[in-house]
């Protein structure tokens, strides 16, 4: 009776096969898993049941039924979703690309307001960029003060130095802006004392340069220009024009608002030397150079 329940050879080797296949269909997205793993129970038994068809089937079934349960708890009958992709692989080429140094701050022409010069802080810095904005400034006035750049030969390094002093003095005057520590306010207070400083030595030399270089200007029209006064806050200009008081008016306002940027405190009118009547004119407001003031056009605001 035993070798009638023999397989040919060939049927085993289908049945193998077919055990094969039907163990790839389980493990393939969409397949009917309990169908394919009941086939796979019954082809299971039937091949290990040529011996001993009660043993082998038994324990075929048994292993059937086994992989069979892990198939079920192990695939829920939906793809398997791919592995997260870490998020700073998934970064755009943009965001890959190494950026440019952003400048830690900038000063533009206010839209609103011509001739006011605006503080413009990309996005939303933070207390250490100000604070490396502050110790740009520094550097910038340190430079400018030097040997050579004390040296005002024309009009130009006249206004590279108001620069430097605007760019400082609106810096310092977004300090209420952050909330900064008590470390962080006496590098604050500290940048003040630097202003200041800055601006004690380069306005008066201003005045004196600018001084001779009004008189080599007027020469050639029989005029003479001279700063008085050892912080040179008094400019002198001598002329037969200004012997009438319309020429007088007419020239100040045209040289008036430059004057008071260089904080001059006083100019002067006089038709010849050593003759006449000065005629004197002091400016309202006057602004000391230890004045820490930003600018709306030209009229200042001092920064407390």
């Amino acid at each position: 009776m035993a070798a009638s329940k023999d397989f040919s050879q060939n049927e085993k080797t289908i049945q193998g096969i077919l055990t094969v296949i039907m163990i790839v269909l389980c493990f393939i997205p969409g397949f009917p898993r309990v169908v394919a793993a009941l086939i796979f129970v019954y082809l299971a038994a039937r091949h290990h049941g040529v011996r001993n068809v009660t043993i082998g089937r038994v324990v075929a079934a048994v292993v059937g039924v086994a992989f069979f349960f892990m198939l079920i708890i192990s695939h829920d009958g939906k793809t398997t979703p791919a592995p997260a992709t870490p998020i700073a692989q998934t970064a755009s080429n943009e965001e890959k690309t190494p950026k440019a140094d952003t400048p830690a701050f900038e000063i533009k022409p206010d839209p609103k307001e011509p001739g006011k010069l605006t503080l413009v802080l990309p996005g939303r810095q933070s207390q250490m960029n100000y604070l490396n904005s502050v110790k740009e400034s520094i550097g910038d006035m340190a430079m400018a003060t030097t040997r050579e750049k004390m040296k005002f030969k024309s009009k130009d390094d006249i206004l590279n130095a108001f620069y430097v002093d605007e760019c400082a003095t609106e810096l310092y005057a977004q300090r209420n802006g952050y909330n900064l520590t008590p470390a962080e306010k006496k590098t604050v207070s500290a940048f003040k004392e630097k202003i200041i400083a800055f601006q004690t030595k380069i306005f008066p030399q201003m005045r004196l340069d600018y001084g001779r270089m009004a008189k080599d200007i007027a020469w050639a029209q029989d005029a003479t220009v001279e700063t008085l006064g050892d912080s040179h806050k008094t400019i002198r200009f001598t002329s037969a024009l200004f012997a009438l008081h319309g020429n007088i008016l007419t020239f100040s306002n045209t040289v008036d608002d430059f004057l008071y940027k260089m904080r001059f405190r006083t100019e002067q009118y006089a038709w010849a030397d050593g003759l006449g009547d000065i005629q004197s004119r002091t400016f309202n407001d006057p602004l000391s150079d230890r004045d820490i003031v930003t600018w709306t056009g030209n009229t200042p605001e001092k920064v407390k």
